[in-house]
């Protein structure tokens, strides 16, 4: 009777370790999933922040290069009006 006892001991206890395997691989699957979730969106996320990033300096530089065309219209129109000016008043001095 002594050996009915320890052997069902024995399988009761192979059990509970089967059980405690089964349930750590699925605990390890479940961990891995959300790992490779977590991976993806940060990837999207880093890919997404550099488009972002690349975007805004393109947008810097268009607007620095609007800038400067402005300010070089600006001093050719100044140009203009001083040289426009100017003509007037050497015209007229040839001819008095």
């Amino acid at each position: 009777m002594n050996r009915a006892v320890r052997s069902k001991a024995e399988e009761r206890f192979e059990a509970l370790k089967k059980k405690d395997k089964q349930f750590l691989s699925e605990k390890m699957k479940a961990e891995k999933k959300v790992s490779d979730r977590i991976e993806t969106q940060r990837a999207a996320r880093l890919a997404r922040d550099a488009a972002q990033a690349e975007a805004d300096a393109a947008a810097a530089a268009e607007a620095a290069e609007a800038k400067a065309a402005k300010a070089k219209a600006k001093t050719k129109k100044t140009a203009a009006k001083k040289k426009s000016a100017a003509a007037p008043k050497s015209a007229e001095a040839p001819s008095s």
